[in-house]
């Protein structure tokens, strides 16, 4: 088991924070028209982690705690990862047609 996915999975609440990085693969998902379709992935991801890092950088919670930055670069990709693994936050072009991709948790 990945260490990320035993602390998320171990985590008392951790559904609000798979259900936010849901929202942001949606929020910086390629459209045509209502269907996603296959965008620039790398892109994509460069904008999840950055929105991630921000959100907790800004959380007076973490402004009080010394945690690093390195060590929030790693959680966030780690976390990201995970996603990717477990709640197929990404299409794969790889499987077919996109439009029958599977999106979202498991």
């Amino acid at each position: 088991m990945f260490v990320i996915e035993k602390v998320v999975e171990d985590m008392p609440d951790s559904v609000p924070l798979m259900e936010m990085l849901n929202e942001l693969f949606y929020l910086n998902a390629t459209y045509n028209g209502s269907d996603l379709v296959v965008g620039n992935g790398d892109e994509q991801l460069i904008k999840i982690i950055d929105t991630l890092k921000r959100t907790i950088q800004l959380d007076p919670d973490f402004k009080l705690s010394e945690i690093s930055v390195e060590k929030l670069n790693m959680y966030v990709n780690g976390l990201v990862s995970y996603g990717i693994m477990k709640c197929k936050v990404l299409i794969n072009p790889n499987q077919g047609d996109e439009g029958n991709a599977v999106i979202g948790s498991k």
